[in-house]
């Protein structure tokens, strides 16, 4: 190829001159190759918090069948009790059974019905109980959800996460500043 050949060529088809002079290439091509890993890594970490969120979108699915299946039991408690005392007091009216034998059976029957008022409470708790892990688990998915997204061609992709001293789930993002053109110091 003569000189006048590459005189013609587009910009971007010359041959590189080197003059045998570092001008800082090598350490750009460095510091972008740290940033693509960078930002590589970062990628890997947000599909793996995604995976997490579905897992908790999952169990909260779980709890709530689960919760539901806890209330229809103990409707179906509740209504059977009911159905009791509406029997039990149609024997009284049928048979009628002397004052003696009915009083005995009112108090069986009240100790009967605060065992179960007990234990309707001590459901009801345990649904308490259930309900604020499940407000829990909601804020920690919209935590997640919070996430930035995107990386810039030259800043530093790398997220640290810390818990926030507040509300449980909550979590405070530290980017990393991201560095100057010549690599040399911070570029804010």
């Amino acid at each position: 190829m003569s000189v006048t050949d590459i005189i013609d060529l587009d910009p971007e088809q010359k041959p590189a001159i080197s003059d045998g002079v570092d001008h800082g290439q090598g350490k750009r091509g460095e510091v972008e190759a740290t940033q693509v890993e960078q930002g590589i890594a970062f990628v890997v970490e947000l599909e793996q918090l995604g995976l997490e969120t579905e897992k908790l979108k999952a169990q909260q699915m779980e709890f709530q069948s689960l919760m539901q299946r806890h209330t229809s039991v103990l409707n179906m408690t509740i209504e059977e009790h009911q159905l009791d005392m509406s029997a039990f007091e149609l024997k009284i009216e049928k048979h009628g059974l002397d004052k003696d034998d009915v009083e005995m059976k009112n108090a069986q029957h009240q100790q009967d019905t605060a065992a179960l008022k007990m234990k309707i409470e001590g459901h009801h708790q345990d649904l308490c109980v259930l309900k604020m892990q499940l407000e829990q688990q909601s804020r920690y998915i919209t935590s997640l959800d919070n996430v930035p997204s995107g990386i810039g061609p030259y800043r530093s992709a790398r997220v640290n996460y810390r818990p926030h001293s507040g509300s449980p789930g909550e979590q405070l993002f530290e980017a990393e500043p991201r560095m100057g053109r010549r690599g040399v110091g911070p570029d804010f």
